[in-house]
């Protein structure tokens, strides 16, 4: 952002652009991976009323503690790259519409996060 309130020419490349992304996935891919090595979720089925056992309903539920841990972290880890995406666009609000789409990228990461 520093190099374009100055004026200066900044070439961006795609692996710059893409390296947060893998970086990223990978971590999300990881993490996932890990919780279901460790404490996969089982599919159970329940019945909605105890009179009648063909009315049911099923769920996924982990059976240890380790679930807690990897979501924390999950959320953690992708609630903070949600941050630093907007505060990216917010930082760039300044510049030139013709230069950057940062007004429509805040607008969309709030809308798909507040549905």
């Amino acid at each position: 952002m520093n190099g374009a309130m100055a004026m200066r020419r900044v070439v961006i490349r795609e692996r710059d652009a893409m390296l947060p992304i893998v970086i990223l996935f990978l971590l999300n891919f990881v993490l996932l991976l890990c919780w279901t090595l460790i404490d996969p979720l089982k599919w159970q089925r329940e019945p909605v009323k105890e009179d009648d056992p063909s009315s049911t309903y099923g769920f996924c539920r982990s059976e240890g503690d380790a679930s807690i841990a990897f979501l924390t972290v999950l959320v953690i880890l992708d609630f903070s790259a949600l941050v630093l995406a907007c505060v990216q666009a917010y930082r760039a609000r300044h510049m030139d519409d013709d230069l950057t789409e940062s007004r429509w990228l805040m607008q969309q990461l709030i809308f798909v996060n507040c549905d």
